[in-house]
């Protein structure tokens, strides 16, 4: 499948190395600001996340930056909320209570620049969001993939949508492991409580999803679809969840996505060099020739999340490629070493023959493909 990326999964993407989760705090060494992109939303009912990178010029060359920034959004009423967390290349700030009556403005001052450069959006007006009446997937065995869709209509007259979508998964490691090595004692005892099996990873989708009915006789969406998976997505190993978020969108910012999907199809991504300057409702305060890209939105958004799990579509080989067992007899202490040390991890032990079946870690620990054992707060399932 080929992927648009929007400027939200790339300040996710191939750069960044891990998924932790830390206190904010800005502490960076001075940075050369160049050509800024800022991306998110103000979104009442849900968290925002932001998005702030360097891009590249036309006659540039390499990859682009996650920069640090002080972000905040600002209330005309005076209030200001600031981020609190940093995760993954954004900026993330708890907007889920505040007043949809409240017109705001989203602040962003890059850490080591100058003491008056700042980039500031308009005031914006924030546009309710209709409830999403469905999401659902369909299965495509004749193209091998999973279509993910929305309905929803708007009782009022806007009719542009946005929709962002978060993405989280369940998988598992090729062989699931009864017995582990201890290397302090040189002994195969028992898993206990805690499994390398089952693993959680999450993702954010890079596609810029917009939609309008401006040309329909009504103001409807009905199983409109916004995302694919191919059957062989590693996001589709085991189970499978996608949140989508709906945005109520202006027109003008609808302009805006239309001109930047168009710009990614033509470059390859939304950090290529853009063929067209569209600077969005983004300006900086201390240097007005400065150029920033970016439309920030906001609204009160609504949301729905679904599973698939990997039964609900025809059975793929998605197996790791693993080789045979290796088999070590419980006596032979220093070759279990050698293999611990070499990448092994033990798979199970017979006990009526003291040989214990070793493989590659990468087929024992499922860690290793990147996701942790933090199973989300609303996973379905009861293991661990």
């Amino acid at each position: 499948m080929k992927e648009r990326l929007s400027i939200l999964i790339l300040a996710l993407a191939a750069f960044l190395t891990g998924s932790c989760i830390y206190p904010f705090i800005p502490d960076i060494e001075d940075v050369d600001i160049g050509l800024f992109v800022i991306e998110g939303d103000i979104r009442i009912g849900a968290e925002s996340y932001i998005f702030v990178r360097n891009t590249q010029y036309l006659s540039a060359t390499g990859e682009p930056v996650n920069v640090l920034a002080d972000v905040w959004v600002e209330s005309d009423k005076g209030k200001i909320t600031r981020t609190d967390i940093y995760r993954d290349g954004a900026h993330i700030i708890d907007t889920r209570n505040l007043d949809p009556g409240d017109s705001y403005r989203l602040h962003v001052k890059p850490l080591g620049s100058s003491s008056d450069i700042e980039y500031v959006t308009e005031w914006l007006e924030v546009l309710i969001t209709p409830e999403l009446e469905d999401v659902s997937f369909k299965v495509d065995e004749l193209e091998e993939k999973i279509t993910f869709h929305v309905s929803t209509a708007n009782p009022d007259t806007n009719p542009y949508y946005k929709w962002n979508c978060n993405e989280d998964w369940e998988y598992t490691s090729q062989f699931h492991a009864s017995h582990i090595f201890n290397p302090s004692r040189n002994t195969v005892e028992p898993c206990l409580g805690v499994n390398t099996h089952y693993c959680w990873d999450k993702d954010v989708v890079s596609n810029i999803m917009i939609a309008s009915t401006e040309a329909l006789t009504e103001n409807r969406l009905v199983n409109h679809q916004i995302y694919e998976l191919p059957f062989m997505s590693d996001k589709l190993d085991y189970l499978y969840s996608i949140e989508v978020i709906q945005s109520s969108i202006s027109a003008e910012a609808y302009t805006y996505w239309t001109v930047m999907l168009r710009n990614t199809d033509q470059t390859g991504g939304l950090f290529s060099p853009q063929p067209s300057e569209l600077r969005g409702n983004i300006h900086c305060v201390g240097d007005s020739a400065k150029i920033v890209l970016g439309y920030i939105s906001a609204s009160k958004v609504s949301s729905s999340r679904i599973f698939v799990s990997v039964d609900d579509f025809p059975m793929q080989n998605k197996r790791q490629n693993c080789s045979a067992f290796i088999e070590i007899n419980l006596a032979e202490q220093s070759k279990m070493r050698r293999y611990y040390y070499g990448g092994y991890d033990v798979v199970f032990l017979d006990k009526m023959t003291d040989m214990t079946s070793w493989s590659e870690r990468r087929c024992v620990d499922c860690r290793l493909r990147g996701g942790t054992k933090e199973k989300p707060d609303y996973w379905p399932n009861n293991h661990n």
